[in-house]
């Protein structure tokens, strides 16, 4: 799967272990380092939600339009597809959706 991020800071802050663990922590860091690696190597998003410890699941009131990946509790990778059908049900959605953007790291719970 094809990923972009919401800026190049966040791309660095996300790919840059050093800066991930600034920012995140040591375990966070290499967790998301770990779910990036993971979306990247599957072909869309119905095969990563499948993946059981990613947890992939859309988010619903201000966020409707994202989904959000474990990382560590209470932190979630969010992510934006970039290529969507909305004619299609929401599983055959997933599987046509091969790119997406990173939005943020975040613990969205407190908001």
């Amino acid at each position: 799967m094809e990923i972009v991020f919401k800026s190049k800071k966040l791309k660095k802050n996300c790919e840059e272990i050093k800066y991930a663990q600034k920012k995140w922590g040591e375990e966070n860091a290499r967790k998301i380092v770990k779910r990036l690696n993971e979306i990247d190597s599957f072909e869309n998003l119905a095969e990563l939600q499948k993946f059981t410890p990613a947890r992939l699941h859309k988010l619903t009131g201000k966020r409707k339009e994202q989904y959000a990946i474990d990382i560590k509790q209470p932190f979630r990778l969010i992510i934006e597809p970039m290529n969507i059908n909305k004619e299609k049900n929401e599983e055959n959605e997933l599987e046509n959706i091969t790119k997406v953007k990173i939005i943020e790291v975040i613990n969205y719970h407190d908001e």
